[in-house]
């Protein structure tokens, strides 16, 4: 690990700076050890095993995600959104059936899974692409220009296609 993470792990705000703010530009091991963080905290959450809590921790981590995706395209200046278009709708995929849990009843239940697949091989390019020496700290996605808006967009999103699915499969949502 790089001297930027060992000294953010000694400094509790630089942490939350790191996770919560658009500044900066995140190389590789930088990249993979704030994804690692954000899902090892929402795995956590999600131990718990209560329906709601589950879904809360899927779309409450979606921001810190969109900031670490970010910060990882300025390494190799792109403006990134491709690769936040392509994590948007695998929340949304993966949140829209999150509480069927026979799948055999969502006929569309295969090209859900392939749809999440391809996001995934699209993100997994993040942690390959090589960095640039010279980064462009100000690159920013159009998508990202106001994003409390954008998250609450796709939080949106992900609830529709939740509650559409569930729907279509003859579920009763229960949360707890």
């Amino acid at each position: 690990m790089g001297n930027k993470i060992r000294n953010a792990l000694d400094n509790k705000n630089e942490i939350w700076k790191m996770l919560f703010s658009f500044d900066g530009v995140f190389n590789q091991p930088a990249f993979i050890a704030g994804m690692c963080l954000i899902h090892f905290i929402e795995v956590v959450i999600k131990s718990f095993a209560i329906s709601i809590l589950d879904y809360a921790a899927t779309l409450l981590f979606l921001f810190p995600v969109l900031i670490v995706i970010q910060k990882r395209c300025r390494d190799f200046n792109s403006k990134g959104t491709l690769f936040i278009v392509a994590y948007t709708l695998l929340i949304v995929c993966m949140s829209a059936d999150c509480f069927v849990n026979d799948k055999s009843v969502l006929p569309f239940y295969e090209y859900i899974r392939y749809a999440e697949a391809i996001m995934c091989a699209i993100i997994m390019l993040l942690f390959f692409i090589p960095s640039k020496k010279k980064k462009n700290e100000n690159l920013l996605s159009p998508l990202l220009k106001y994003p409390f808006l954008y998250t609450v967009i796709c939080w949106i999103l992900a609830i529709v296609a939740t509650l559409a699915v569930n729907s279509y499969a003859g579920v009763k949502l229960n949360l707890f």
